[in-house]
């Protein structure tokens, strides 16, 4: 594999577009399925494997989408800026974490 072919794997990676034998799974596909476990299970960082069965005949257009694998504590290594986003997330929570206690104290 040479660095286009690298580059352009990596950027298809970042916009949430998985290849596996020419079915594209996007993040607008993924979303409601994270969004369900996330309600489920009460996660926020977590990761999950699907398997996708392709469309058939009486529905063409669409993709049944099975989960086979939760995970709570997940690799993150595919995640080009994880420590970012890691962090990021962090303080977000350390920001809600006051204006609760706040909100507590004062209302």
């Amino acid at each position: 594999m040479d660095d286009d072919e690298t580059r352009q794997q990596q950027q298809q990676q970042q916009q949430g577009i998985l290849k596996d034998d020419e079915q594209l799974v996007t993040v607008s596909d993924i979303r409601p399925v994270a969004d369900s476990i996330r309600k489920a299970f009460g996660l926020d960082l977590f990761g999950f494997d699907v398997l996708v069965k392709d469309a058939n005949d009486v529905f063409p257009t669409t993709k049944e989408m099975l989960v086979v694998d939760v995970n709570y504590f997940p690799s993150y290594k595919e995640v080009t800026n994880f420590s970012q986003v890691l962090a990021q997330y962090l303080a977000q929570c350390g920001i809600e974490g006051r204006l609760r206690s706040y909100n507590d104290n004062f209302s």
